[in-house]
């Protein structure tokens, strides 16, 4: 499922079998050349649950559920989700400074309490954690905060007195723990790691030991096997790819990939078949999707999708019945 405009139904939500024959429009809730604009969708309970940023009087701005046949109004209260994350038992939407919480019943409970949240958030445990800070006070701005079924509370105070800014959750399988990036006393944004404890909450490693105010700002984890890869600045490379398995000695750069300074920005990190896909863009500039298997030597060109252009503009990526699909628009004549 996505969301694509086309000149006959605005922005509306899709589906695709892989087939062209198969892509075909879900609904056209906002009939005719009106959009419905999808921003979030996330599967749970065996529904497709979607928010969208533009209505009307019938099918205002709100959250649905599609079920296979219809698409739904569930809530048009409960809007604008900056964050959309479910889990085998809850469907949680970050809203502004709010955490909202779905159960099976279709029923959203504001579950904030006292605490102003981001929009970061993981599950670990059956519990979550989350990017917050007391809503009363002026100081201890962003810290790491939990909630389970006492409600929201303080996880660690990584900065004291300041801003730990905790961003990019991230909840790996192999090793029971959310990675995610904040900052610490002498420390700029850098990689982390928590099992939903105090005193399992630590620093993993300084990758950008000449910043202490930006930090390598680690983001786009995606898990391969016992892998997870990333992407970091670590100030003598620029941003580019790395792995980690948890561990210091184990978070290593795979391979500068625009050499020096200048980064190649890999994103989109896509996980097929025990591989990883991204896009990144190296000396030539052009549009390039790359696989790595965590070593320098396997980190590759797998596809060059327009040899010679260096004008494009690419979207998502998804793996769907063994194969990637990439939304992109490769610049061939003015126009095209």
């Amino acid at each position: 499922y996505f969301y694509a405009a086309s000149a006959d139904s605005g922005t509306e939500i899709w589906s695709t079998d892989g087939t062209e024959a198969g892509t075909l429009l879900l609904v056209d809730k906002i009939p005719g050349t009106g959009s419905f604009l999808p921003s979030q969708m996330k599967v749970f309970n065996n529904k497709l649950y979607i928010s969208n940023l533009l209505g009307n009087t019938d099918n205002p701005v709100g959250s649905y559920s599609y079920n296979g046949t219809s698409l739904d109004l569930v809530s048009s209260t409960v809007k604008y989700p900056g964050t959309m994350l479910s889990t085998d038992q809850s469907l949680y939407l970050g809203i502004s400074s709010s955490l909202y919480k779905m159960g099976i019943d279709d029923v959203f409970t504001n579950i904030t309490g006292d605490v102003t949240i981001s929009n970061n958030m993981a599950p670990i445990n059956g519990n979550l954690v989350v990017a917050g800070k007391p809503t009363a006070s002026s100081t201890n701005y962003y810290q790491l905060y939990k909630y389970d079924s006492s409600g929201i509370s303080l996880l660690k105070n990584i900065y004291p007195n300041g801003t730990a800014n905790p961003q990019n959750f991230f909840y790996c399988s192999t090793l029971n723990k959310v990675l995610f990036c904040a900052s610490a006393p002498g420390f700029g944004l850098e990689l982390w790691s928590t099992d939903g404890t105090e005193a399992g909450t630590q620093m993993i490693k300084d990758i950008n030991v000449a910043s202490t105010i930006s930090g390598s700002i680690p983001s786009n984890f995606t898990q391969v096997g016992n892998k997870i890869f990333f992407t970091a600045n670590n100030d003598t490379n620029g941003n580019e790819l790395w792995v980690t398995d948890g561990t210091a000695d184990g978070t290593t750069l795979v391979k500068d990939i625009y050499a020096g300074k200048t980064s190649s920005n890999p994103y989109n990190l896509t996980e097929l078949n025990g591989k990883l896909y991204f896009l990144a863009g190296d000396e030539s500039k052009e549009a390039k999707l790359w696989e790595s298997d965590g070593t320098e030597a396997g980190t590759k060109v797998a596809l060059e999708l327009r040899p010679g252009y260096t004008s494009f503009s690419i979207g998502k990526m998804a793996v769907f019945n063994g194969a990637i699909y990439i939304s992109a628009k490769l610049y061939v004549d003015k126009g095209h």
